[in-house]
């Protein structure tokens, strides 16, 4: 089957995939069997044993994906391991408006240019909630997981369906914790991206790596800035209350922030 997906007329979206070390496909129709438009990643272990460990723990990762049924996260529909030619490969539904660095992007741009933008403000607030939403989720853990942390929330990392509803993608980074656990402690913080690093570096992943990211992407709904933007020597995440209202993008709202 996925021989015959990879055959099936799609197109590669992005390869090397920070933390996935693979490919994405896209498929340009509706895939027999799903009968949707889907999203094929896949990880190559390979022959190597530079970095096996890690691409094994993100495979592992990416599991976590299908014990998480939230309507603020895509779902796993599948997955397939190839163990002889060290190949995992993972099916998920594909959301068309992408995801939401590009669409808050491509707002800055037409908004700067006195065009029509796609995020208005309810969009947007709606977008906290679903992710806000997912997060919780995650993040209460139940009698069949533990608490999940993602820790990669970002905009590149949420996508958009048809009517701008917010789903969170790509659990390569993430982590379970054990019942009753609060943190957890690793020997090094997996990686991150610019702009989203936690403020403090330690050894130990709490639910705040999830919140402190979240909060960057909040910010990058209210000002249309990407998140490793500076001002005078600060980052955006680092910005006071007034800096971040004279920067909102769709000034016809009133934000109040705590």
């Amino acid at each position: 089957m996925i021989k015959e997906l990879k055959n099936q007329n799609v197109w590669i979206l992005q390869e090397d995939l920070q933390g996935s070390f693979g490919y994405v496909y896209i498929s340009k129709k509706e895939v027999q069997g799903f009968n949707i438009r889907v999203v094929l990643k896949e990880i190559d272990i390979g022959q190597k044993q530079s970095h096996k460990t890690q691409k094994l723990g993100s495979v592992t990762n990416e599991k976590l994906a299908s014990r998480l049924m939230h309507f603020g996260i895509v779902p796993l529909l599948a997955f397939h391991d190839d163990h002889k030619n060290g190949k995992y490969y993972f099916v998920s539904p594909f959301l068309v408006n992408g995801d939401l660095f590009d669409v808050i992007q491509f707002d800055t741009y037409n908004i700067r240019n006195k065009m029509q933008f796609k995020l208005d403000w309810k969009k947007r607030v709606k977008i906290m909630y679903q992710i806000a939403s997912a997060l919780d989720y995650m993040h209460a853990g139940n009698k069949f997981r533990g608490t999940i942390l993602h820790m990669d929330i970002k905009s590149k990392n949420i996508v958009l369906d048809s009517k701008f509803n917010a789903r969170l993608i790509d659990f390569g980074l993430s982590r379970e914790l054990k019942e009753g656990d609060e943190s957890l402690a690793v020997t090094a913080l997996p990686l991150g991206t610019k702009g989203y690093y936690p403020t403090m570096q330690h050894n130990m992943l709490t639910k705040q790596h999830d919140y402190h990211n979240f909060g960057v992407v909040i910010l990058e709904l209210i000002t249309g800035l990407e998140a490793c933007t500076t001002d005078q020597g600060l980052e955006l995440r680092k910005w006071n209350l007034r800096r971040i209202k004279d920067r909102q993008q769709v000034p016809r709202y009133r934000v109040i922030l705590c």
